[in-house]
């Protein structure tokens, strides 16, 4: 399953997500949210690794965290409209200069749980739970994360993962349930 949200091409952003990846599937491209058609940004897991990507300047610019066991992670990737940054359980894991974004191309929408192609889903299907998602058309704070991600915490660590859920937030966030 996935959502579909709509273009969402803004100059700076956060992306956050709660989610339990099926560690079986690791290995395997799986989008959790993005838009990365032809341009773009996103959090993926890919090679045993969660990744933050952002394209500009003809290159993709990777942040990655090695993903050891079965366990929730809150994720989350934030763009200032310079820099990339990538938070893991409310701990920065990276950050990358990057200097702008290429947006994705026309008519080509932000996905939860698969890779756009235009509005349809293309391939990357994520396999685990998703428990929460935002996204915001600003950079968040290092606090303002840490925060979202003790919320999420007390929410989703003792939950019976065979449920998964999607959570609305309020705010200034582009939010599904």
């Amino acid at each position: 399953r996935y959502v579909s949200i709509g273009e969402m091409n803004y100059d700076q952003f956060t992306l956050e997500t709660t989610v339990r990846i099926d560690f079986a599937n690791k290995m395997s491209e799986q989008v959790i949210a993005g838009n990365l058609q032809a341009g773009g940004y996103g959090i993926l897991v890919n090679d045993g690794l969660l990744k933050g990507e952002i394209y500009y300047n003809d290159t993709w610019h990777q942040i990655s965290y090695n993903i050891l066991k079965d366990d929730i992670y809150h994720v989350a990737l934030s763009f200032d409209g310079n820099k990339l940054i990538m938070y893991v359980n409310g701990t920065k894991v990276g950050e990358k200069e990057v200097g702008g974004i290429v947006y994705p191309q026309d008519n080509t929408y932000l996905m939860i749980g698969t890779n756009a192609s235009g509005s349809s889903a293309d391939s990357g299907f994520f396999k685990g739970n998703l428990y929460s998602f935002r996204m915001y058309n600003r950079a968040l704070t290092s606090e303002e994360i840490s925060n979202n991600y003790s919320v999420d915490d007390d929410l989703f660590n003792n939950i019976n993962t065979e449920v998964p859920r999607l959570v609305a937030n309020s705010g200034d966030g582009v939010t599904s349930s």
